[in-house]
């Protein structure tokens, strides 16, 4: 049975058979990570038993129902870190680029978690005016000696606005993204620039569905080309520039015999592992990381794509 589509509103919104529970998915966290989770963390969760996803045949957006989304307390358990994702340099060097063509003066990096973009953005830009924005009070800390500002309620914010906002693997966190975007509408300058990058759902990590990052608490969406563009065009935003970013490192073992393995048809699977193919791709894995290469040519982790706020 369908329901409509919080995204393109069309009654395309099914139940899938993917179905998570809760506490057994805190349990994995512990035992396949070095998460040990707090009282206070487990307590949040006890109430939920478990969660479904429902998936648009129309547009492709995905969700969990309920959310039961990543808490403050969630988020501070699982990370090692101020910089948790410190390795998503590609989306940095095109957003400078950006900041570079577009003369921006002020931006707000939405979700901005330990402040690695931020930091590096002062790094390259240094008059320009930065605030970071995150749900976590606590994040703070990592601002202390800056002159970053940073503000955990966005909506009382001094009804502040910005020429460019950035949103960096945050909307799969969020319970409710298409709230959270009109707030970045009303906090961007009339014609001003929305850069979003998610976990591309149509790219390789659609083969890991039930991987701890990819469902809740960690990530309760999924979206893909059609529908971000739909997400932004609804919202009032008209779309620019859309890029795919290429294979990092740091993914090839996990991503590379996955892909490949995908690439073969179901009825030339055997012959594949007859023939010893998963070796040789470890074999070429182990290669190509004793090279200087930093990411292969293909789609990878994520989708980014860049947005304008329409006049009116």
């Amino acid at each position: 049975m369908s329901r409509d589509c919080p995204n393109c509103y069309t009654n395309q919104f099914y139940e899938t058979q993917q179905s998570i529970n809760l506490q057994e998915t805190l349990e994995r966290w512990e035992h396949e990570t070095s998460t040990k989770f707090r009282p206070e963390t487990l307590v949040e969760y006890q109430n939920i038993d478990k969660s479904i996803f429902f998936k648009c045949r129309s547009c492709g957006f995905g969700a969990f129902s309920p959310a039961a989304a990543g808490t403050a307390n969630f988020y501070n358990d699982i990370t090692t870190d101020g910089d948790y994702y410190i390795h998503e340099k590609w989306e940095f060097i095109k957003t400078f680029e950006l900041i570079k063509k577009y003369k921006i003066s002020n931006l707000l990096d939405y979700g901005c978690g330990g402040g690695a973009f931020l930091k590096r953005a002062q790094e390259h830009f240094p008059t320009l005016h930065l605030d970071g924005f995150d749900q976590n009070p606590q994040t703070v800390k990592n601002f202390e000696g800056t002159s970053i500002g940073f503000t955990n309620d966005i909506n009382h914010h001094g009804g502040k606005t910005y020429d460019m906002i950035t949103a960096f693997q945050i909307l799969e966190h969020l319970e409710d993204p298409f709230k959270e975007l009109k707030t970045l509408h009303t906090s961007l300058k009339n014609d001003g620039i929305i850069i979003i990058s998610v976990p591309n759902t149509d790219g390789p990590i659609r083969h890991f569905p039930d991987a701890l990052t990819e469902i809740p608490p960690h990530h309760v969406n999924r979206f893909g080309k059609k529908s971000l563009e739909i997400y932004l065009q609804n919202a009032g935003f008209k779309v620019e520039e859309i890029a795919y970013e290429p294979l990092s490192r740091i993914l090839w073992p996990f991503y590379l015999p996955v892909m490949v393995m995908n690439l073969i048809p179901n009825n030339l699977k055997f012959i594949y592992q007859k023939l010893r193919g998963p070796k040789f791709v470890s074999i070429f894995v182990n290669i190509i990381n004793k090279t200087k290469l930093r990411a292969l040519p293909v789609r990878g982790h994520s989708i980014y794509i860049v947005a304008r706020k329409c006049a009116g």
